[in-house]
């Protein structure tokens, strides 16, 4: 009936299909919450608004709770059930919208709504990973840190265990091993009673750490007491966005479709690439167009705001709001970057910003203040950009094809661009690890926690060309025989095991941002959130492919500027940086000074 058009006869089946899921599932069960959509769903359809949004409250309310008690799970069914019920908080954000429309008297109450329940259609494994970090800064005590990274470290393994005994289960009879079986079935014990042990240890003695690893959405009063006088966030999901100031909040619908959206990002982004050795045009009246849409709109509830933090969604992930431009531009004199009134920086979630704020670390004495790691054995063409394909890399296995790393185009001049950061930062180049010292082995063995700012400049194996079991990575000195601890190439797995200070790590390889490439990705690659995992609170991520001597005076422009003013926040020096580079004609297009993104803690005084 609903598909046919017949609402008034489609609507007691859906009752009584709610009322039988009810009955035979309990209130509290998903099928319930998919009964009360299908109504939601009706009743939007036929512009009843108020009606369809108490159905979705009570749906969306079924699926909170039963996240919050799946929070701190060891299996991944919780965030498998995370990622199927987005939707559902979408819906929940929309009606509320619609009904504010008709209901001016409710509006500021029902954006809040929409606000809050927004965030946990977006909470993304990048931020997870963020506030796994956090929940370890929270523990005060560096033993008591030491279990919660257990914690997390065992959970890893469980479900790594647990996938394995899936996949031997689920061979055909005759190929299946009772040995092996019987062996995973004996090592997810032993790891079942690790778990139980650190879980009775965290519970006596750090009780909140439910509470800090899966923080639950903030409301628009805590996000504004979190704020500076000149800071802003903003949040963007499909056609809607949010602003919250220390004084004020808005939802705002945006005059734009998702195929708009994506049709525009596509065509900025494809600017950015070299076509037979040269840069396209750029396309400012693409880049014009969509600040018009998606950033105009929210220009007079940024009154005073230098800093703006944005939490993008869909395409708006892979593109730095930094190259739009506000004013309509004909390509003579420059053009009105919008990166030149504000300074950005990116969050993988809203309730990270308490996360990286409530619990930041300022202890920085005795700390080292830089490591770097680039220019590793390569024997390609230096010409050829930082970038390749991951999968020729892993054609043999698991472990990466040393040979074909060889071949790998050479990056001489990223050993400048380390030693230019050292010296900026008062760090001896003992502490730069370049050609042969540049090995995944030094990375591994080295103690990290006590380096402030982390530095690799290679070539990044780009999480969306990843098939198969390959993950993103970045490329190092490949071994004279590789093993499983080293074969060249530093995985986001490998990523995770290591222990970093809470401090800021560049990736300036390429599109070290990007997300895995499957359809409907999180944004953030996974290399950023192993780092947030590891226990780094700021990344500085690339959007593509950078020229080496770009890249070199974008990151050393960032930290003169902070050496000139340490109480200047990270965005704001990078925002100066870039702009020295968009005035020089021979770097104005924003392939060289925009590619930079930095996501996480700005740390700048407030």
């Amino acid at each position: 009936y609903y598909t046919q058009g017949r609402y008034a006869d489609a609507e007691p089946f859906y009752k009584r299909s709610l009322e039988i899921r009810e009955k035979a599932l309990g209130p509290d069960h998903p099928g319930v919450a998919l009964g009360l959509n299908n109504l939601a769903l009706l009743y939007y359809t036929q512009g009843r608004y108020a009606d369809g949004l108490s159905y979705i409250r009570r749906s969306t309310g079924i699926l909170r709770r039963r996240g919050m008690e799946g929070a701190g799970s060891k299996s991944i069914g919780a965030e498998s059930e995370r990622k199927g019920n987005r939707y559902n908080f979408e819906w929940h954000s929309l009606l509320a919208f619609k009904v504010s429309e008709r209901d001016l008297s409710q509006a500021v109450a029902l954006h809040e709504e929409a606000f809050e329940i927004i965030q946990l259609a977006q909470r993304s494994s990048a931020s997870s990973a963020l506030s796994q970090m956090s929940a370890r800064l929270g523990a005060g005590d560096k033993a008591l840190a030491t279990a919660v990274r257990r914690r997390q470290d065992i959970i890893v393994s469980w479900r790594s265990l647990d996938k394995e005994l899936i996949d031997e289960l689920s061979k055909p009879k005759d190929e299946r091993s009772p040995e092996r079986e019987t062996q995973l079935r004996a090592e997810i014990g032993k790891t079942d009673t690790r778990l139980n042990a650190v879980d009775k240890e965290l519970a006596e003695k750090f009780p909140k750490y439910i509470e800090l690893s899966n923080p639950q959405p903030l409301k628009v009063s805590a996000v504004q007491s979190l704020l500076g006088n000149d800071e802003a966030l903003v949040v963007y999901n499909a056609s809607y966005a949010w602003v919250v100031q220390r004084d004020g909040f808005r939802m705002v619908k945006l005059d734009i479709g998702a195929k708009e959206l994506e049709a525009a990002v596509s065509k900025l982004r494809a600017s950015f690439t070299q076509v037979q050795g040269k840069l396209p045009a750029f396309p400012y009246d693409v880049a014009h167009d969509l600040y018009e849409r998606i950033f105009a709109p929210l220009e007079s509830d940024l009154a005073g705001a230098r800093h703006v933090m944005v939490v993008p969604s869909g395409p708006l992930t892979s593109l730095p709001l930094a190259v739009l431009v506000s004013s309509a531009h004909e390509g003579k004199g420059k053009p009105s970057w919008l990166v030149q009134k504000y300074a950005f920086t990116t969050l993988p979630s809203v309730s990270s910003l308490r996360s990286l704020r409530v619990l930041a670390s300022n202890d920085t004495v005795g700390l080292d203040p830089f490591t770097g790691f680039g220019d590793p054995v390569l024997n390609g063409d230096p010409s050829d950009r930082r970038g390749i394909s991951i999968v020729p890399l892993f054609s043999g296995g698991q472990e990466a094809d040393g040979d074909a790393l060889r071949r790998l185009a050479a990056l001489p001049d990223t050993a400048d661009e380390l030693r230019a950061i050292a010296r900026s930062l008062g760090a001896s180049n003992d502490n730069v690890y370049l050609g042969e010292k540049a090995t995944e082995g030094k990375v591994k063995s080295l103690d990290l926690s006590n380096t402030k700012v982390l530095a690799f400049a290679t070539h990044g194996l780009v999480a969306g060309e990843l098939r198969g079991y390959a993950e993103p990575g970045l490329v190092l000195s490949p071994p004279s025989v590789s093993s499983s601890t080293d074969d060249g190439v530093l995985t986001a797995s490998e990523v995770a095991q290591l222990k970093l200070y809470p401090g800021l790590v560049i990736l300036s390889a390429c599109n070290t941002a990007a997300a895995d490439g499957k359809p409907g990705a999180e944004g953030l690659s996974g290399l950023a959130k192993a780092f947030f995992y590891a226990g780094s609170q700021s990344l500085l991520v690339s959007h593509w492919a950078m020229e080496t001597n770009a890249a070199k005076r974008l990151t050393t422009g960032m930290f003169e500027e902070l050496k000139r003013d340490p109480g200047m926040g990270r965005s704001e020096a990078l925002r100066r940086s870039m702009m020295v580079l968009a005035a020089n004609d021979n770097t104005s297009h924003p392939a060289y000074w925009a590619p930079f993104s930095l996501v996480g803690e700005d740390a700048g005084a407030r």
